[in-house]
């Protein structure tokens, strides 16, 4: 019974030494902040979208159309 629970103990911190070593996952729950079109009203990430000032635009016409 001794030798059981002793392999369960030395399992158990293996186990958890390994899994302190193992690189974390990238959190995927988190998204990119959205932003909306100024011109069309479309919403859409904000690393595609184009600023100006602090106004955003899906593309380069409408950030044309909507500044004239």
């Amino acid at each position: 019974m001794a030798k059981i629970i002793l392999l369960a103990v030395i399992f158990f911190f293996a186990y958890s030494i390994i899994k302190k070593r193992a690189p974390k996952k990238p959190d995927h729950r988190r998204g990119e902040y959205m932003v909306r079109c100024a011109h069309c009203g479309i919403h859409q990430p904000g690393s595609e979208s184009i600023a100006s000032g602090d106004l955003f635009y899906c593309c380069e016409a409408h950030r044309r159309l909507h500044e004239r």
